[in-house]
């Protein structure tokens, strides 16, 4: 009769609502879940920029400490021989010159500078 099919949609239909629920309720626990996730992987992203960016500082750091100490080690050798000696002084000469160099453009770019304003 039409009041048992009734009755039987109704059951159904309230099964198939109890399943909406579930699975709305296990939708929303994902989603909760992939927020948690986007953030921690923010947070990641974050964490993984400062530490590239002082990774990088540090090599900076160290390949200047390298460069100093092979330029200490170098002198040492070289100052033991008289040969040495003589290749340090005309180091030593070059290095003045790029010195005095420099501050000539330095000073040559002062006065334009000066002109200018």
């Amino acid at each position: 009769t039409i009041s048992e099919k009734l009755r039987k949609v109704a059951i159904e239909s309230e099964k198939k609502q109890a399943q909406l629920e579930k699975w709305i309720e296990k939708q929303d626990k994902i989603n909760k879940a992939l927020r948690l996730v986007s953030g921690d992987l923010e947070t990641l992203r974050v964490t993984q920029q400062k530490l590239l960016e002082h990774n990088e500082k540090m090599n900076y750091k160290l390949k200047k400490l390298q460069d100093v100490d092979e330029i200490h080690i170098e002198i040492d050798v070289l100052g033991n021989t008289p040969q040495g000696v003589e290749e340090l002084k005309k180091r030593y000469v070059q290095i003045e010159m790029r010195k005095d160099l420099q501050l000539e453009i330095k000073q040559d770019l002062e006065k334009q500078y000066f002109k200018l304003n």
